[in-house]
Parts: C-alpha cells; sequence; structure tokens
C-alpha cells in the first residue's frame, strides 16, 4: 500500500473496546490464546449461521453474543493478540475466524501495514466475509474513512470491498464486476450485494464459466434471488457428477424446484453414479410425499438408511429423536458405517418408521370413508 494510504490516527475515534495506543496490561498468554480460539470458533459459528445451507438467526444472534467478551479481551492486548495471529498464519493454522480477529485488531489500531498483511490472506469468501464483519464492529465514523481508501486502491479485491461499505449494491460501478475477479471474490460478493439484479445476473454469468466446485460455491447464493432460473441452470448439471458437494448441490436445487423441471432431472439422476442415494436426496428435498413408500423401501437398506432417514425428516416435517424413531447403529463392520456423508444423521428405526405412516395412511382412510354421505 502507498503512503497515500495512511489513515491519521487523529481522525480515529477511540475503540469502544480498547485504546490501541494504552500502555501493555499484565496478562496471561493462555487466557488470550483462548480469547483466540474461542473468538475464532464462534465468528465461524456465525458465519455457518448466516449462510450455511439452513440459516439459523437465532443461532447465528446467540453465537454473536458471545464472540462478543473475546473480542474485548483480544483487543486489550494488541501487540500481543498480533504476535499470537502472526504466528498462528505461520504455522498454517490460521481459518477465516483468526483473520478476522486479526483483521479487528489492525482496524481498531489504525494499523494499515497490518490491515495489508491481513488482506494478504484473503483469497476465499470466508476470509473476506471476516475482514467486511471485522469493519463492521469499528464505530460509524470510523468506517468511511477506511472504505474511501480501500476503494481507491489498486488491489481488486480491496477496491471492492471498500466500494460496498460506500454502495451496498454497487449501482455506481460502469461495470458489474472486474475482469479479474477471483472465485473467492465472487462468493464474497454473491453474498454480499443485494438487491441489485444487474450483479446478480453478471455473477451467474462468471460463475458458469468457472470450474464445477468454484461455481457451486458462487451459484449455491444466487439460488434465492432473482436470478434462480439462471443460477439452476449452472449449478443443476453438477448434481449428476460425484464430488464432495453433490450432496448439498442436490439438496439445495431441488429445495423449491416445479415439478416438471424435478422430474426431468430426477431421470437423470438414476442414470448416474451412486444413483439411489442422489433421487432419496432430491425426493426429500421436494418434499414430494407421493414417493413416500420408495423411501421407505430405503430405509431397509443399511448403507441408504440414513439418508433415506433424513428424507424422512423432510416429508414428514417430523423429528427423528422427537418422535422416538431412532435405533442403535447396526452391529457390523462395512465401509458405509463410516460414510462421511451420513455422519451427522441418526440410524433410523425403520420398523416404527413405517409403522407410523401406514398406521397414519389406514386412519385417514377411515375418516375419509366416515366423512362420505
Amino acid at each position: 500500500m502507498s503512503a497515500a494510504w495512511v489513515i491519521p490516527c487523529s481522525t480515529m475515534n477511540a475503540t469502544p473496546w480498547a485504546n490501541p495506543v494504552a500502555e501493555p496490561l499484565h496478562y496471561i498468554p493462555a487466557v488470550l490464546e483462548a480469547h483466540l480460539d474461542q473468538g475464532a470458533f464462534l465468528w465461524q459459528q456465525w458465519y455457518d449461521e448466516r449462510f450455511g445451507e439452513q440459516p439459523d438467526a437465532a443461532q447465528g444472534g446467540s453465537a454473536y453474543e458471545r464472540l462478543a467478551p473475546h473480542l474485548e479481551g483480544w483487543l486489550l492486548q494488541p501487540a500481543a493478540a498480533w504476535a499470537l495471529y502472526r504466528e498462528r498464519c505461520a504455522l498454517g493454522l490460521a481459518d477465516a475466524g483468526e483473520h478476522f480477529l486479526g483483521a479487528g485488531l489492525a482496524l481498531q489500531g489504525a494499523q494499515v501495514e497490518q490491515v495489508r498483511t491481513v488482506m494478504d490472506e484473503a483469497g476465499d469468501c470466508a476470509t473476506l466475509m471476516a475482514i467486511h464483519d471485522a469493519m463492521h464492529q469499528l464505530p460509524a465514523s470510523r468506517i468511511r474513512p477506511w472504505a474511501e481508501r480501500f476503494a481507491t486502491a489498486p488491489h481488486t479485491t480491496l477496491s471492492l470491498l471498500g466500494q460496498l461499505f460506500i454502495d451496498p449494491a454497487l449501482s455506481g460501478r460502469s461495470t458489474p464486476l472486474p475482469a479479474d475477479a477471483s472465485p473467492g471474490l465472487l462468493e464474497f460478493l454473491s453474498l454480499s450485494v443485494r438487491p441489485l439484479q444487474t450483479v446478480e445476473a453478471a455473477l451467474v454469468e462468471a460463475a458458469v464459466r468457472l470450474p464445477p466446485a468454484d461455481r457451486f460455491r458462487v451459484g449455491r447464493h444466487l439460488l434465492g434471488t432473482a436470478n434462480r432460473g439462471a443460477a439452476l441452470a449452472a449449478l443443476l448439471p453438477l448434481t449428476l457428477e460425484p464430488s464432495d458437494y453433490r450432496d448439498e448441490v442436490i439438496r439445495r436445487c431441488f429445495r423449491g424446484l416445479d415439478q416438471a423441471t424435478a422430474k426431468h432431472w430426477i431421470q437423470r439422476l438414476k442414470t448416474s453414479d451412486d444413483s439411489t442415494r442422489a433421487t432419496i436426496l432430491a425426493i426429500g428435498s421436494l418434499r414430494e410425499k407421493a414417493l413416500l413408500p420408495w423411501v421407505l423401501q430405503r430405509l431397509h437398506e443399511p448403507p441408504l438408511a440414513r439418508v433415506a432417514g433424513w428424507a424422512v425428516t423432510q416429508l414428514l416435517n417430523v423429528d427423528l429423536a422427537e418422535r422416538g424413531w431412532i435405533a442403535p447403529e447396526p452391529a457390523i463392520e462395512a465401509p458405509f458405517i463410516d460414510d462421511p456423508r451420513d455422519l451427522n444423521w441418526p440410524w433410523p428405526d425403520a420398523e416404527s418408521i413405517t409403522a407410523y405412516v401406514y398406521q397414519e395412511r389406514a386412519t385417514q382412510q377411515e375418516e375419509n370413508l366416515a366423512a362420505r354421505p
């Protein structure tokens, strides 16, 4: 960064958490490290609850509230905290949560060189969002000076970050996106720019040209926008190929999909690798209850039992634990037992679930007969 970047400390108001130039206080290194570890963990939880597959505002708010004390403790010892942050970076142990705390130190202390150091670590979407969130922790009067310096920087990512704080819809740009925007920046913008449709459309166009994994990361956040159709066109082909993100892309794409399009893609899923699992995920995401009997049959097939159990929760809108429909893990040794895709799902009690469904169906038929004149 050039000298023009320097923001004199006199232009910065005192931070509400700490005075960045105060005399160092006595501190316990283990406590400072705990602030870093817990603060980074809670920021990641806050991020996941905002932008994950199923956002939860209440859980995100709780994580943010618990994050605040760790921010305060972290900022009390800026020199020691910065040294610890850089040590984590040097060891390759710094994730987006650590970068949030590092950016907070640099911005609160008006340390331009430190800001540049953090930006050098910012390649993926989560780290860019961490820096964005750190900016929001500043008093409003201090955000604008930083944003103006960022906006005029030759660094593409830094410039866009500054422009977002000045003009959240990027409506003042002559072209929606920079030609050299990285996949991480594109994903960050897909989360940040609302509700300007021209930018969203440009993001979809850019996503189509990306390799499959990057296309998924950018496109998934555009499924809830006015450009959903174009985003689906970019992402639905990814449901046919095995990948680490295939389950998620199926769940996201089939949720709310119209019947004609869903029927077409389910037929295509049936001819793909691992087709039965993919079809179960699609049916659960569609909440297509007419196909529940087929899903119930899959409950009795151990390699598919857990994903079928998940589909049942979607089709019946139930919680297996609350219903008491959880079975013990099968006492067998097989690769599917430790399938990482299913580790967060319980083993369903196939007999109890099936009995309930058919009893409910019989009861409904009796009620329908009784209601006839």
